[in-house]
């Protein structure tokens, strides 16, 4: 039986997931974006649409501050908090940002995408690798 436009609205699919943070104190709940918040995210990787470069700056941060959650599944951290939160360890956010990726379903091609590849991304060429690999 096809679903109603109220029971796919009443759903509860917005999940959340445990991150060991024990640089913080303990663990830091995660969750799933919303898909106007995934779409947020990935319009803003974008700098320059007719060449294609990629706007990384804090690309951690802006994951991490999206999916960040308390035990209500509401953010911790605004936009405007994003800043504060990417002066946090890049170790520490690595492994929160990787565990939110892996929860959004992020594929390895929808990550290539969004950090581009060598030539749009300067870190790479100097071996710095793709802001999403682990420390």
């Amino acid at each position: 039986m096809a679903l109603t436009k109220a029971q796919i609205l009443a759903a509860r699919d917005i999940t959340t997931e445990e991150v060991p943070t024990p640089e913080w104190g303990g663990t830091t709940l995660i969750r799933v974006m919303s898909g106007t918040e995934r779409d947020a995210l990935e319009a803003s990787m974008v700098a320059d649409a007719k060449t294609g470069r990629q706007n990384l700056q804090n690309f951690r941060a802006r994951v991490a501050a999206i999916c960040i959650c308390d035990e209500s599944g509401d953010r911790l951290f605004t936009d405007a908090e994003v800043n504060d939160l990417g002066k946090r360890s890049a170790k520490v956010l690595n492994r929160v940002v990787e565990a939110a990726l892996k929860l959004n379903a992020f594929r390895d091609s929808d990550v290539k995408e969004l950090v581009g590849n060598s030539e749009a991304d300067p870190n790479a060429a100097r071996g710095i690798g793709s802001p999403v690999n682990a420390a």
